[in-house]
């Protein structure tokens, strides 16, 4: 059975019981009877996600930004989350001296305090470290107090799949490095979960990987020392010319999946009333080639093999196609980008052109006739 961590469970069974206050057995009941037939609520099919919006560049300060936003019925029925790049230069880790670091930080207080069935504090602190550890797994491919992380918190609660979890850093670490022992790159991976109406933890990861994508390293160039300095770090010296920034290669960093079991069903991309009503809960770190990098469940069941083994299939399924759309958005995204560094750019009627550009929308499917 797939375990879950004390801090997930619970934040579940708050969202069942305050959930199940706004929501009458009525209406539960023609949920779940939605989902058996295979026509959700909203017209959506089991496997089918909402529509997702991706802009790239939504934090200009950052050296690499993006914002995912999971459409639902309206502005305020619509699950948002914000990433923000930042890159420091610190000392590497002892046990890993020609890496760079990842701190993995996230600001649930928002999605806490901001709904009308828990309050805030404590709650969103436990909430931000438990987003923070599963976002950990998905970029490292390693347990949250591995060596190649910097500042991490929150309880361990990845639950091991056998063999077809990786366990590889899903980013190249090694490019991250400036001076062996001396210098790297710190990268502060900071997420805002801004408003959740359903698959809050998916919105993140996607807002992650394109923020990485997004993300320009300057180049460092590192200074002469005397005969005399000994272990010394030569002076650096930072380019703040935009051409001679590197870009972090994203295309084996996944995207996480989260599956929810209504009844005897497993439906991606659960809305705020379809988890009301959803038993337990299953999100799974999928990369490009359908390989899982991590898991995590909750809820007030536990999940039998066979349940589990379905609602994985399902969401590896979905997490490639995902991934396929968001790599071919991010190339013509970073073309676009490149184009407008090197003064390609046409006139002011074309700006609004190349902001589109940066914006990926992925529509809900037509059903079949």
């Amino acid at each position: 059975r797939c375990r879950s961590t004390p801090r997930a469970h619970h934040h579940q069974q708050l969202k069942s019981i305050m959930s199940a206050v706004r929501l009458s057995d009525s209406e539960r009941a023609y949920i779940a009877d939605g989902v058996a037939q295979g026509i959700r609520n909203d017209g959506r099919g089991a496997a089918e996600h909402r529509p997702l919006r991706v802009a790239l560049g939504c934090v200009p300060q950052a050296c690499g930004s993006a914002e995912c936003i999971v459409q639902g019925a309206g502005a305020t029925r619509s699950t948002r989350a914000v990433c923000a790049i930042r890159a420091d230069i610190a000392q590497p880790s002892a046990l890993r001296p020609g890496c760079g670091l990842v701190s993995v930080r996230v600001d649930a207080s928002g999605v806490v305090s901001g709904r009308d069935w828990v309050g805030g504090g404590k709650d969103g602190e436990n909430l931000g470290a438990t987003y923070a550890k599963v976002l950990e797994r998905v970029i490292l491919g390693v347990d949250g107090d591995g060596p190649a992380v910097a500042g991490a918190s929150g309880d361990r609660m990845m639950s091991s799949v056998s063999s077809s979890v990786t366990s590889t850093a899903a980013i190249d670490l090694e490019s991250l490095c400036i001076q062996p022992g001396k210098a790297c790159w710190l990268l502060a991976v900071d997420v805002v979960a801004a408003s959740d109406r359903g698959s809050m933890i998916d919105a993140m990861s996607i807002a992650v990987r394109a923020a990485l994508a997004d993300a320009k390293i300057p180049k460092v160039t590192i200074g002469a020392v005397g005969d005399d300095a000994g272990d010394e770090v030569g002076e650096l010296e930072v380019d703040d010319d935009p051409d001679a920034c590197s870009r972090i290669d994203v295309s084996r960093l996944g995207v996480v999946v989260t599956t929810s079991k209504i009844g005897r069903h497993g439906v991606i991309d659960a809305t705020e009333d379809e988890e009301a009503c959803a038993e337990s809960t299953m999100s799974v770190a999928v990369d490009r080639e359908g390989l899982i990098c991590g898991e995590f469940s909750s809820g007030v069941e536990g999940l039998d093999r066979g349940t589990a083994t379905a609602m994985r299939t399902l969401a590896r399924k979905v997490g490639v196609e995902l991934i396929e759309k968001m790599d071919a958005y991010l190339a013509t995204a970073m073309a676009n980008t490149q184009g407008r560094v090197n003064g390609d750019e046409d006139e002011d009627e074309d700006d609004e052109d190349d902001e589109d550009a940066r914006v990926m929308v992925v529509p809900l499917p037509e059903l079949d006739e």
